[in-house]
């Protein structure tokens, strides 16, 4: 299984859907092509053996293959370590109750990020709903004005993914409001078998992006807080061991302006009367903009002023 999964890794070096795949998604499943489908097939590795056998020789290879494949392939590392200590990746919170205070929190103790985005959460909680959120949800979500991003995630962090798929199948006997047509569905967002594909576009290059921006503002801000307190030589210091960081803090805000556009700009086609067609090859051309801005980020982020 070691040799194989290096040779899987080596193999995956210009896929698509691996290289847009996020951390969790990437090291956690084996990501297979089926003739026919745009999306591949998403096939979970089997816990301890899987980590020490598949994800630990994969993270090697593409911490070699790729500059930014070794700060992925260590946080990737990190994650794994608390996966094979028992309760390590929860903080010892019991199963039982994990992702109750994982929704009341609003974040994942798994990847560490926020269950909502920014925007979402500027929404009326019964309003903060995706294009893959459950009718279920929706309902159930509007009635009461509870995120039905959150109820999908309770969902899903009791039952995995056979919950939704049985919540998929309910909501077709929900009877839903007239909306503008939705995008034609991909493989890995139907109902039911959605779950079982990767989608080719993930965020694993955008978040890869913004969280690397983020260390960028909180450089500057953390430089200027020493500056005002006083301590310019502590300041300096601190200036000398982030000089890369610190320089990308402009490039973090023109990134981040850029891309609250293109967002407003999906938000947009979905409210439109563009037919399921149309509206996909509008948002899977404002998502291929958002990935090359983000690997372009990338790349600058790993350029250290001379």
């Amino acid at each position: 299984m070691f040799g194989a999964s290096l040779a899987y890794a080596a193999a995956m070096q210009d896929d698509e859907a691996y290289q847009n795949a996020t951390p969790a998604q990437k090291y956690g499943n084996w990501f297979i092509r089926i003739p026919g489908f745009d999306d591949p097939l998403k096939l979970p590795i089997p816990f301890e053996i899987g980590y020490i056998f598949k994800a630990l020789p994969e993270a090697l290879v593409n911490m070699m293959a790729k500059e930014e494949g070794g700060e992925e392939a260590l946080k990737a590392l990190k994650q794994i370590v608390l996966q094979t200590i028992p309760g390590g990746s929860s903080y010892g919170i019991p199963q039982a109750i994990k992702p109750l205070i994982e929704v009341g929190l609003g974040k994942s103790f798994y990847t560490g990020r926020d269950l909502e985005s920014a925007y979402e959460q500027s929404m009326v909680p019964g309003k903060r709903t995706r294009d893959n959120t459950t009718d279920f949800a929706r309902t159930v979500g509007d009635m009461f004005n509870v995120s039905p991003i959150k109820i999908d995630a309770l969902i899903q962090g009791y039952t995995s993914s056979t919950g939704l798929a049985l919540v998929q199948a309910l909501s077709f006997a929900i009877p839903t409001p007239p909306s503008p047509d939705r995008a034609a569905l991909r493989a890995s967002e139907l109902p039911l078998v959605g779950g079982l594909f990767q989608p080719k576009d993930a965020g694993g290059i955008i978040n890869a992006a913004y969280e690397r921006m983020n260390e960028a503002k909180q450089v500057k801000t953390t430089f200027d807080g020493l500056m005002e307190k006083g301590r310019p030589e502590e300041a300096r210091e601190f200036l000398q061991e982030n000089l890369d960081q610190f320089a990308n803090a402009g490039l973090a805000t023109n990134f981040t302006t850029t891309m609250q556009k293109l967002s407003q700009a999906e938000r947009a086609i979905r409210a439109s009367n563009l037919s399921p067609d149309q509206n996909r090859e509008q948002l899977d051309r404002i998502k291929q903009t958002k990935i090359k801005i983000a690997e372009a980020v990338r790349t600058a982020g790993r350029t250290k002023p001379q």
